[in-house]
């Protein structure tokens, strides 16, 4: 799996692994139960599905595994696990069409019970993954946009973030796959709330 992340590395190689059904192995080993698979070893199938969905073609593929990156970002103690398995939803929720739409709503429920407990953490690094992965699937798509607008829970949450001034705001959330959430998460949260206020044509 480590051979795998470490090819993903390049642009090329991302197109051949998909087409090769990495995506499909990682797959059925994320559909196994929690205490078979060793944390190391979700630790890098989730860094490396992290990479892969940045990929436009891994899309589809990758949101037939949501269930199941979601229970880890509700279950995993291993921050790492949590953060990859959030940074692979962030990066496939954008820009999503009408098919795409329904297969993330159709997970709604447990997507925002993880978002809920990302924004409440006291780690900061969790609180910038959840609000980017809010900012990444409202872009462009009015169906979630709408979902999160009546979501007065989790609209109380962004707004107590947006509120806070936090000792080494500025410090970006990374990850073992080497992504990178640049903007404070105070920042993020104002753009986010900007948005979903913003009156649509």
């Amino acid at each position: 799996m480590s051979t795998i992340r470490n090819l993903a590395s390049s642009d090329e190689n991302k197109t051949i692994i998909i087409k090769e059904g990495a995506i499909y192995r990682i797959g059925e080993l994320l559909r196994l139960e929690d205490d078979v698979l060793s944390e190391s070893v979700k630790n890098e199938m989730t860094a490396c599905l992290a990479v892969l969905a940045l990929v436009e073609g891994a899309k589809a593929q990758i949101l037939k595994l949501l269930k199941y990156l979601i229970r880890l970002c509700l279950s995993s103690q291993d921050g790492d696990i949590t953060s990859n398995s959030a940074f692979t939803i962030g990066n496939c929720v954008v820009d999503l069409n009408e098919r795409e739409t329904q297969m993330f709503l159709h997970h709604w429920q447990n997507f925002r019970k993880y978002i809920a407990k990302f924004i409440s953490s006291s780690d900061t690094s969790l609180r910038h993954i959840a609000v980017w992965t809010l900012v990444q699937c409202i872009s462009g798509n009015e169906k979630v946009r709408e979902k999160l607008s009546d979501d007065k829970e989790l609209l109380r949450l962004i707004e107590a973030v947006s509120n806070k001034t936090l000792p080494n705001s500025r410090e970006v959330a990374a990850t073992s796959s080497g992504l990178i959430v640049e903007n404070s998460v105070e920042e993020l949260s104002q753009t986010l709330l900007h948005e979903l206020q913003s009156p649509r044509e």
